[in-house]
């Protein structure tokens, strides 16, 4: 089989989660032993070396249209490539292979796409969803979205779920945590939300439950890291009005791994309030930590985590209060979530998702 791959995600090094799961599967591929090729497509050389079974393509660009329309199509021909896979929602039009798109997203879901993307996605993006053989996505929620948002085929379109990376494990060095915590000036213990800060995520709904969270635990503060937009300060007049200016922390966003990890490792509970997530991967990291996770019982989260969260009605602040101090209080179901947590994340490794994914290449018809 001759996979070719647009590979521009890690061509400057593993910066995001899709460009990690990238190269953990081209890692993957390496290890097995067959007649299968790799062909990766990038603008410049990426600081990696690869086996010869993965030959790595350079193909200088003038813009990202003219590379994906122009120039990769030939090449694809010239290859005789069985599948091209994209780790970003286009395909080249014009390859003469079995394409498969990925798309972690889709127009019906709320709030997740600026007014710029979602536009995108009704017109570019309606027209490559189709236009590809196969479209992956992460959950079963979002491949209904994208089925009737799209028009597609639902045959054609597969779900794979994200990996967790290796780096995201218990904290053996509470010094280290409480050192990390110190130069953020975050108080414990705390409650934690990670990821994108933005409307539809719920947080007005999160920082109102903390409220009333706090009329039972006053010690307790609540953490929301992520990468600082106009919502922060929506969120912080709330806490205003709320009295809580002094109890909300906002570091911005923890990117680096090992950081995040200490970040995890140092709360109470992870709490997910967002009613459209599509699949809650920081709160499955937080699961490999140690963490129990509260999350909404809506979106992908109840067919993503099952019973390795606590699933609760977020949409009003009083039910989201009463599910974080459960976890708070009951000791033996705290446990029990980070047992069940630990499972659910050891299910997304990236070994094992990498091996998912090279099977799932490997049953397509070609």
């Amino acid at each position: 089989m001759r996979i070719g791959i647009d590979g521009r995600e890690i061509e400057r090094g593993v910066r995001s989660d899709t460009g990690r799961a990238l190269y953990h599967f081209l890692t993957y591929v390496e290890q097995v032993i067959n007649n299968d090729r790799i062909f990766l497509f990038v603008t410049r050389r990426p600081p990696f070396r690869f086996s010869k079974r993965i030959e790595v393509k350079v193909v200088r660009r003038l813009w990202n249209f003219w590379w994906e329309q122009i120039q990769i199509p030939p090449l694809v021909s010239r290859l005789h490539l069985d599948v091209f896979y994209t780790t970003c929602p286009r395909v080249p039009l014009a390859a003469p292979a079995l394409r498969v798109m990925s798309l972690g997203s889709s127009c019906s879901v709320e709030g997740q796409m600026s007014r710029g993307s979602w536009l995108y996605h009704e017109t570019y993006g309606r027209r490559y969803a189709r236009e590809a053989e196969r479209v992956l996505t992460t959950s079963q929620f979002l491949k209904d979205a994208i089925i009737r948002d799209y028009q597609i085929d639902r045959r054609k379109v597969d779900t794979l779920p994200e990996s967790v990376s290796e780096g995201y494990r218990p904290s053996s060095g509470g010094e280290d945590v409480g050192r990390f915590l110190e130069a953020l000036g975050i108080r414990r213990p705390y409650l934690l939300y990670g990821g994108d800060i933005r409307s539809d995520k719920n947080l007005k709904t999160l920082v109102r439950a903390f409220h009333a969270v706090r009329v039972h635990h006053p010690g307790v503060s609540l953490v929301i890291a992520g990468e600082k937009t106009a919502e922060i300060g929506s969120l912080f007049r709330l806490a205003l009005r709320l009295d809580l200016h002094r109890e909300i922390f906002f570091p911005g966003d923890i990117a680096r791994t090992e950081e995040r990890r200490l970040l995890y490792s140092g709360a109470e509970a992870f709490v997910l309030p967002s009613l459209h997530e599509g699949f809650g991967l920081r709160a499955f990291e937080a699961m490999a930590c140690g963490i129990p996770v509260v999350a909404a019982r809506s979106g992908a989260l109840p067919e993503t985590m099952g019973n390795a969260a606590f699933l609760v009605d977020a949409t009003q602040d009083g039910p989201l209060a009463e599910g974080i101090l459960r976890v708070l209080e009951d000791r033996d179901l705290a446990h029990d979530l980070v047992n069940q947590g630990f499972r659910r994340a050891g299910e997304l490794s990236e070994a094992l998702v990498a091996k998912r994914t090279y099977d799932y290449f490997q049953n397509l018809p070609h």
